[in-house]
């Protein structure tokens, strides 16, 4: 960053559009919370942001007036099976066919000279590279940023394979999905990854050497004395675990590869607190039902909760669960559970990321489904985690203020080199 007041406002003057397939005035699930935290990290730092999100109509119920909602059909193109899975990407194949679409686009773009447009996760390139075509040789483009959440056709792929997809299946989706990956990486200016691994990838697949690393975050919690209390007594008095998760299919297939299909391992006074969109995804798996009444009686299932909830189960839960085994990036819930000062467990796969806190006090790693339920047994039997000061700050780099530091950092330096070209 230039230390000059002169070159900070000329600097300030770089526009920003962000765009990405949901709403982000309600942040929930990890998308939604990173490219959020993201907007406000550039707005900040002096950037002028704007941020529209595309998706499907009945999808998100709450949203910004400047979001875009679309028919969320898929132009009378039959879902296979499995093929819900990789909706995102079909969908946003199919609305940059569609004058609707590339319209609304062409509006925003229009109306501002932005600098960058910034696309979080993939499946709006379609659509701006569409759009991008329609602009006359006069008009101002945008510079490309490629802000990855994962490495999606990996991901993908694995998801489909787990959900029965066949082969040609989970290959057809797995390499159409890879090459849009290929084309976004090779185009953009500037390339943001959420771990070193992906940005070694992408650097790869991108034939480059710049892409920047920017790690997922939390924010710490945050709620009035009162509500916690109200939330206080809706939760167990014994010492619980706590599983907060979205509706993302990984996550129930994790939840299933540790636990199997019951809780019956647990006692009967210690529960598991379920959390967020996941919730449904349990209720309704038939693993769950097979054996309802022991997994009713050892879970408090509160399906999606307000922030108070959520801040009250990060301070008051005893051990916090990862039970991630598919999926790609890093997950922003690790983030949240070593915020939290309480024990917990994870996944390998949960720690991608955050490997620099394994071994930490009361972080433990289990990959085996066994010594994970053992594990969480004999945590829900100690007395409550109690870490240093010295140990709070090693986790507060965790803050997004910190880790997405690099991306409004790097941004500006690319305006600032573009401009004195």
């Amino acid at each position: 960053m230039p230390s000059s007041p002169g070159a900070i406002a000329f600097m300030s003057a770089a526009k920003v559009l962000i765009i990405a397939t949901f709403p982000i005035i309600e942040p929930r699930h990890g998308g939604q919370l990173r490219t959020r935290h993201i907007y406000e990290a550039y707005r900040k730092a002096g950037i002028e942001v704007d941020y529209v999100g595309f998706f499907p109509e009945g999808s998100y119920p709450r949203h910004a007036t400047t979001d875009i909602v679309l028919p969320g059909t898929l132009g009378g193109r039959p879902l296979e099976e499995c093929e819900h899975v990789v909706y995102d990407h079909l969908w946003g194949l199919h609305i940059a066919t569609t004058r609707q679409a590339r319209d609304a686009l062409l509006r925003v773009l229009r109306s501002k000279p932005y600098d960058f447009i910034q696309i979080d996760h993939l499946y709006l390139w379609p659509l701006v590279r569409a759009c991008l075509a329609e602009l006359g040789p006069q008009e101002h483009r945008p510079r490309i940023v490629h802000s990855a959440h994962n490495i999606e056709h990996a991901m993908k792929r694995q998801i489909l394979a787990q959900s029965g997809a066949t082969e040609a299946l989970v290959a057809q989706h797995g390499e159409d999905i890879l090459a849009l990956e290929r084309e976004i990486t090779l185009e953009a200016e500037i390339v943001f990854a959420v771990t070193a691994a992906d940005q070694a990838y992408l650097n790869e697949l991108g034939q480059r050497e710049d892409a920047v690393l920017a790690p997922n975050g939390t924010s710490p919690p945050d709620a009035s004395p009162d509500a916690i209390e109200t939330w206080k007594r809706a939760l167990p008095r014994e010492p619980f675990a706590v599983f907060v998760s979205s509706a993302h299919p990984p996550n129930a297939v994790g939840f299933f590869s540790v636990f199997s299909q019951s809780l019956a391992f647990l006692p009967p006074d210690r529960k598991l607190v379920i959390a967020g969109g996941v919730t449904s995804l349990l209720e309704k798996h038939r693993e769950y039902r097979r054996w309802a009444g022991i997994n009713d009686d050892r879970t408090l299932r509160l399906g999606i909760v307000d922030d108070a909830g959520i801040v009250a189960l990060r301070r008051l839960g005893h051990v916090y669960i990862l039970p991630i085994t598919a999926g790609g990036g890093s997950n922003i819930k690790t983030a949240e559970a070593l915020l939290t000062g309480a024990y917990v467990i994870g996944t390998s796969t949960a720690f991608r990321g955050f490997e620099d806190f394994i071994g930490d006090p009361g972080v433990f790693v289990e990959d085996d489904p066994h010594a994970f339920r053992a594990r969480l047994f004999e945590l829900l039997h100690r007395e409550r985690l109690a870490i240093g000061e010295a140990e709070l700050n090693h986790r507060r780099r965790l803050l997004w203020e910190s880790t997405l530091a690099p991306m409004p950092t790097h941004l500006l330096a690319t305006f600032a080199r573009h401009a004195h070209a």
